[in-house]
C-alpha cells in the first residue's frame, strides 16, 4: 500500500455507454454516454450537489467529461481533466482481477497513484469521475479488498479510518 495523504474523497464511475452494455466492441474507444447514461447522471445530481466538494477531477474521455458536465451544471466548481484517470486496457483489467503483477499493470497503477497523489494534495474533498479500471486501481493502491466491480453512476466515499488505520469505502447517502 502506498503512503498517501489521508483525506476523504469521492468517486463516481461515468454513466452507461453503448460499450458498457455490449453494443460496441473494441478497446480505447472514446465514446459518449448513451441515453441511459445521461439519465443515470441526472438521477444522482441532487446527491452530488449535497456533497462537500471543493474540486472535481475527471478522465479526459468523453463519457467521464459528459458525466461531470451533467453533475456539475448547478455547481460552480472547477473540473480538472487528468490523463492519469484514463481507462486501462481490457488486458490490464483482466490481469489486475487475476492478481497478476505484470509490468504493464505496475505502470498503470503508478500512473493512477500519481493522479491520486494530486487529488489528495489539492484542496478538498474532491470528486473523481472516471472509469471502472480506475476504481479498481484506486482500491488496489489503498489496500482495499474489492472484486473491482462498480456500477455506473454510483457515488462512493473513500476515507481513512483512523481507528482501524486503513482506507475504507462508504456510500454517500
Amino acid at each position: 500500500m502506498v503512503s498517501l495523504k489521508q483525506k476523504e474523497f469521492y468517486f463516481i464511475r461515468h454513466g452507461q455507454t453503448d460499450h458498457n452494455c455490449g453494443k460496441i466492441e473494441g478497446e480505447h474507444l472514446d465514446i459518449p454516454l448513451n441515453k441511459k447514461g445521461r439519465s443515470q447522471a441526472i438521477a444522482i445530481e441532487p446527491l452530488v450537489t449535497n456533497l462537500p466538494l471543493l474540486l472535481v477531477w475527471s478522465s479526459p474521455l468523453k463519457r467521464a467529461k459528459e458525466t461531470a458536465d451533467i453533475l456539475l451544471h448547478k455547481l460552480s466548481l472547477e473540473r480538472v481533466e487528468t490523463v492519469e484517470f484514463s481507462e486501462c486496457t481490457v488486458a490490464i483489467w483482466e490481469k489486475m482481477r487475476e492478481g497478476e503483477r505484470a509490468e504493464s499493470i505496475e505502470s498503470f497503477l503508478q500512473t493512477v497513484t500519481m493522479g491520486l497523489e494530486r487529488v489528495l494534495t489539492e484542496k478538498g474533498p474532491s470528486l473523481i469521475i472516471a472509469h471502472g479500471g480506475i476504481y479498481f486501481a484506486i482500491c488496489k493502491i489503498l489496500g482495499i479488498p474489492t472484486d473491482g466491480i462498480i456500477d455506473n453512476c454510483v457515488p462512493v466515499r473513500f476515507y481513512f479510518d483512523k481507528k482501524e488505520y486503513l482506507w475504507q469505502i462508504g456510500d454517500c447517502t
